[in-house]
């Protein structure tokens, strides 16, 4: 009989192993030469914890981001609409100057982001109408606004270029991140796990409190104008160890059993369970539409009471999203750095192409999430 090793996903082992992770049908990624760059490319997120007088600054800039943004697409929306054609040059000039006295140059980037957004859709528009999109696609929608619409709030987030801020690291947890254009020193906690080169800065504001998205490409060397744009994190590398052993293993992705490795040195095989990630999901799940049901009978008879059940329901909905996706990642972790110690140099994932779009149910899609898992 084969071993059966379990899982319970409130272990947390601490650390990570990468291994070689290879799917069937692909080459394997020590024969890629071309997406190096791409491969190499990871973000880390950082918890920001501004005082009050940094916290209604930032609510500033990004107020003038956001309505950067709206403005921008409402521009290129109504030329669309008249025309089916868009002046990216025309409102970009006219926008960037007008926003550059609170943004700096950063408003270039809300700009260039709304740029690729729209050739996106147009990309996508034609092959549509050429009949080249598989059926689930739908028809594409035009670049959406930064609101809340029950609210009517702008969402707020900013938007840093690469070379207008840096960061101060005081240990491993902590540190202060500079935004050259606005003289803010901001501290953070979180570790910076990569060492690289740094782009485009992303701060939001989530569940009321900020965060800010740093991808790093690891080993990548500053340019010689922005020296400060390198960041020192733990590793230099992607992979941290090399592989102990020759071993194959290979893994069959589900929800009941989240993962189900088998290997071709040993009889043993390794079970996760995914029972604990099915009951948080419905423990939320739950949550979410007890808010919702609440807040909309509550504005439907005219209560303002409603906005604060709308924001238990935004916060239910952030939770949600957090929880499974620490469940998840600390159940990949366990399973990277058992594999390393098994000897194992190669992984084959069964890849259940278009699962979620052909056979689509509340399992496969809301709480089975292939990609992220992969």
């Amino acid at each position: 009989m084969p071993g059966v090793v379990p899982f319970s996903s409130l272990d947390e082992p601490v650390g990570r192993y990468p291994t070689l992770f290879t799917t069937l049908g692909t080459r394997s990624s020590r024969a890629r030469g071309k997406g190096d760059k791409e491969q190499n490319r990871r973000t880390v997120r950082l918890r920001l914890l501004p005082n009050g007088t940094q916290e209604r600054k930032l609510r500033r800039i990004a107020d003038a981001t956001a309505r950067l943004w709206n403005e921008l697409n409402y521009a290129r929306l109504v030329q669309y609409r008249a025309s089916g054609k868009v002046d990216f040059k025309g409102t970009g000039h006219e926008l960037y100057h007008k926003y550059k006295s609170a943004l700096g140059v950063n408003a270039g980037q809300v700009i260039n982001l709304n740029n690729w957004m729209w050739n996106s859709f147009f990309k996508l528009s034609r092959l549509y109408k050429q009949g080249k999109l598989p059926k689930f696609y739908g028809k594409p929608s035009s670049p959406g606004f930064w609101k809340d619409r029950l609210l009517g709030k702008r969402t707020l987030s900013i938007l840093v270029r690469n070379d207008r801020y840096y960061i101060e690291p005081v240990n491993g947890g902590e540190g202060y991140v500079i935004l050259k254009d606005w003289g803010l020193r901001i501290k953070y906690a979180g570790r910076v796990k990569w060492s690289g080169r740094q782009g485009m800065l992303v701060i939001k504001l989530e569940d009321n409190r900020w965060f800010a998205y740093m991808p790093i490409e690891v080993g990548g060397k500053p340019a010689k104008t922005n020296p400060r744009g390198y960041v020192r994190g733990v590793y230099e590398k992607v992979q941290i160890n090399k592989p102990r052993g020759g071993n194959k293993a290979f893994i069959d992705v589900g929800l009941n059993n989240l993962f189900a490795v088998v290997f071709n040195h040993t009889d043993t095989a390794i079970l996760i369970k995914g029972s604990t990630i099915k009951a948080e999901y419905y423990w939320w799940k739950r949550e979410v539409k007890t808010y919702q049901s609440v807040r909309d009978w509550l504005r439907n008879h005219g209560f303002n009471a409603w906005r604060k059940y709308h924001a238990f329901y935004l916060h239910a909905v952030y939770k949600r999203r957090e929880r499974l996706r620490h469940y998840y990642r600390t159940a990949v972790r366990f399973l990277a750095k058992t594999l390393w110690q098994m000897g194992v140099d190669e992984v084959f994932i069964g890849y259940p192409y278009l699962v979620g779009q052909d056979n689509g149910n509340e399992y496969n899609t809301n709480i089975w999430w292939f990609s992220k898992n992969h």
